[in-house]
């Protein structure tokens, strides 16, 4: 017959990682994780909000042959838009974030880029 021991469950035992006991040690972490991650969210969203004023300033020009009614041969895709960006700025935009279809008639166009803000 084997010997069993008694085994104690707790909520930590289920849920590793996601359940702690409310100490006061535990109460003190939390809050020098929460006054971590709020400086660090300030800082980002300054960052974010310098980026934001250049990317606003730039303008990109591309040359491509066109037909009489103005239709581009080929497309203005959004990996074109930023990879001008980053030759202008050095600020690198990846191609999801510039929020576009590609551009297939001749003109002025503005797009938008989603950058991260918390």
């Amino acid at each position: 017959m084997l010997n069993a021991l008694p085994m104690v469950m707790d909520a930590t035992s289920f849920f590793p990682g996601l359940a702690v006991l409310a100490t006061a040690g535990a109460m003190k972490q939390v809050d020098a994780i929460r006054t971590k991650a709020v400086s660090r969210r300030a800082a980002l969203n300054e960052e974010m909000g310098s980026v934001a004023e250049v990317l606003s300033k730039v303008l990109v020009t591309f040359a491509g042959k066109a037909g009489e009614t103005g239709k581009l041969y080929g497309s203005i895709t959004t990996q074109m838009i930023a990879d001008q960006i980053l030759n202008k700025t050095g600020i690198k935009i990846e191609r999801r974030q510039i929020d576009s279809q590609p551009i297939r008639v001749l003109g002025d166009h503005k797009r938008a880029s989603a950058l991260p803000s918390i």
